[in-house]
């Protein structure tokens, strides 16, 4: 194979990226490798030539019109580049808002903390404090409401108002003293101009409400006013006045004292029954009670008391025989009669009515009797029997009634058909 053949193969194993250096060294030995390296010095020295003659030639040429000389910069230092820095946001401007604050009317109170700016956004706590004299009543304009404290929301400018009320006192009392109480509603002092207050009077026992006065009028005990300046009221009471009313049974048999009269209520009145010429005292009745004739009584009401006496002579009476509630004169055989007795007067003790046969031969026979206390007051008493014959041929088929005290008979019905009750055979 030929030189040149060698080096196509060599140069083109070359370009494949084979190392044929070991190749190359073997194919042509270094006698020719130096051989190479003279041409290339031989080559390189006539360039150099060249461009010196060159150099002469254009230095024996005539100058050239005088040019301005241009600086042609040189190329920028090849560097590696650079990573961009992280942007930073640009500040953002943050909205700012007024809060203008006053108090009406001024001089009546403060608010805290006062006008200011404020952030967007930002919450804002503020007390209205009132002056002395004044209490607060409320806000107005950007912020409404009635407590001394508000939290506000600057979303914008604001203009918020205290406002403030003159305060008042009240002043109440009793006529009299002990007459009764006034409840105030609401209880708070000292009062807001304009506040409504309202009054209620309530009567001590024995008392009642008359009528208001001072700053408050009307007899109704719950009245109301307006708190426009300082007020002063009075509740007025009076005390409550009952009536005794007295008198006597049978009228004409004695008196009592004192009379009738008018009291105040609660009062302690002492009543005395004397009895008339003939008469003694029996019993109260109506409001009072009791046997004694001296009692104390109360005056918590109206009263209506009645002393009651009796003759001191007995008196009884005779009331009727009654059957079936139908008062008659005379009877059959098996009929349920009641007899009906009054006593009054006479003497105090143990009586007793007898309902009795009458029997013409022999002792009558008694068929009903009742046993009682007689005070010497009205007695009103009921017997009941059943009718029937007497046994007999000398028997009169009746009866009658007798009274009997101590043992002793007092009082006897009469022989007469009637009163006495007949039979019918």
């Amino acid at each position: 194979m030929k030189r040149k053949e060698y080096e196509e193969k060599l140069r083109a194993w070359e370009a494949e990226g084979y190392d044929v250096s070991e190749l190359r060294e073997k194919w042509f030995p270094l006698k020719g490798r130096k051989s190479r390296i003279g041409i290339w010095l031989s080559l390189v020295v006539v360039i150099f030539i060249a461009v010196a003659g060159v150099v002469v030639w254009q230095a024996m040429q005539p100058a050239p019109p005088s040019v301005p000389a241009v600086r042609i910069p040189s190329p920028a230092p090849t560097t590696s580049p650079t990573p961009a820095p992280t942007p930073i946001p640009a500040p953002v401007a943050v909205a700012r808002y007024t809060l203008a604050t006053s108090a009406s009317p001024a001089g009546a109170g403060s608010v805290s903390p006062g006008s200011g700016t404020y952030d967007t956004g930002a919450s804002v706590s503020a007390v209205a404090s009132p002056a002395p004299g004044y209490i607060f009543d409320h806000w107005s304009g950007d912020f409404s409401g009635t407590s001394p404290t508000m939290v506000l929301t600057m979303d914008s400018n604001k203009n918020v108002v205290a406002n403030f009320v003159p305060v008042y006192s009240l002043s109440k009392s009793i006529n009299p003293p002990e007459g009764g109480s006034i409840t105030v509603s609401p209880p708070s002092a000292p009062y807001g101009a304009g506040a409504t207050v309202t009054l209620e009077a309530a009567a001590a026992p024995g008392y009642r409400f008359s009528h208001w006065s001072g700053d408050a009028f009307g007899t109704n005990s719950i009245t109301t006013i307006t708190m426009d300046s300082n007020k002063t009221v009075i509740a007025n009471f009076a005390v409550i006045r009952v009536s005794l009313i007295t008198s006597v049974s049978p009228l004409g048999a004695g008196t009592v004292n004192p009379s009738s009269g008018t009291y105040d209520m609660g009062s302690k009145v002492t009543l005395t029954a004397s009895p008339a010429s003939g008469y003694r005292f029996a019993l109260w009745s109506g409001d009072a009670t009791g046997t004694s004739s001296a009692i104390s009584i109360t005056m918590d009401s109206d009263k209506n008391i009645i002393a009651n006496f009796v003759s001191e002579q007995l008196k009884v009476s005779f009331g009727g025989w009654y059957v079936g509630g139908i008062k008659v004169d005379t009877a059959t055989k098996g009929n349920n009669v009641v007899v009906k007795m009054t006593i009054s007067g006479g003497t105090p003790g143990q009586y007793k009515i007898l309902v009795r046969r009458d029997i013409v031969w022999a002792e009558d026979q008694t068929v009903s009797e009742l046993t009682f206390n007689h005070e010497g007051a009205l007695s009103t008493k009921d017997l009941a029997f059943v009718a029937a014959y007497a046994t007999g041929e000398a028997s009169t088929d009746g009866y009658h009634v007798d009274v009997v005290k101590d043992g002793y008979g007092i009082w006897s019905m009469t022989n007469a058909y009637p009163p006495r009750l007949r039979v019918n055979r």
